[in-house]
């Protein structure tokens, strides 16, 4: 076992599977981690079980579910609704969304929108509540990070922010020219 741990046994293993984009000498940990989620998501279980075997068994051990593809889907769904819910409730700024999306539908309605303009406001709201959810996560994860790393990763959140701005930005463009047709066809 504790020669398949070496860089040599590593190097064999992913020239084996003919994985060009990494280059002998640049196999550290997290290359490697990037290699075992690849594998896990692109080649067979023969390869991912080799390949895992090149890992201390006391950092398997910090992760009991090694094998999270193997869960029911109603597991899956299950914890996708968990997450959602844990989005929208550790964040203020989802009521505000919320409430512009309610305003949005009720002026398609009173507007009489088209089929078109209604999937077009459907899609902006849905990419502004998709991008907070984005940045929830990454507030999430930085929150537990230690203080020395939480300050060179700070720069994130600032990202993730930035991403739902444009989102919310984009969206009211769109909002603003699908109402402001429909009102010129009503007035005029």
């Amino acid at each position: 076992m504790a020669a398949a741990r070496t860089p040599n046994a590593m190097t064999d293993i992913v020239n084996r599977l003919h994985m060009p984009l990494l280059s002998p000498g640049s196999l550290d940990f997290a290359s490697l981690s990037v290699v075992v989620s690849w594998l896990a998501v692109t080649r067979p279980t023969k390869h991912r079980d080799q390949f895992m075997n090149v890992f201390p068994p006391h950092q398997l051990e910090d992760h009991p579910e090694t094998d999270r593809s193997r869960r029911p889907w109603s597991q899956k769904f299950g914890e996708a609704f968990r997450g959602l819910k844990r989005g929208i409730r550790g964040q203020s700024s989802f009521f505000v969304h919320f409430f512009f999306a309610a305003l949005v539908i009720a002026g398609a309605i009173v507007l009489e929108c088209s089929a078109g303009q209604w999937g077009l406001l459907l899609i902006c709201i849905g990419m502004v509540l998709t991008a907070e959810l984005f940045n929830s996560a990454v507030e999430t994860l930085v929150r537990g990070l230690d203080e020395t790393t939480r300050e060179r990763v700070w720069p994130c959140l600032d990202i993730a922010a930035g991403a739902v701005l444009l989102a919310s930005i984009f969206a009211a463009i769109v909002g603003c020219v699908v109402f402001l047709t429909q009102l010129s066809v009503k007035l005029f």
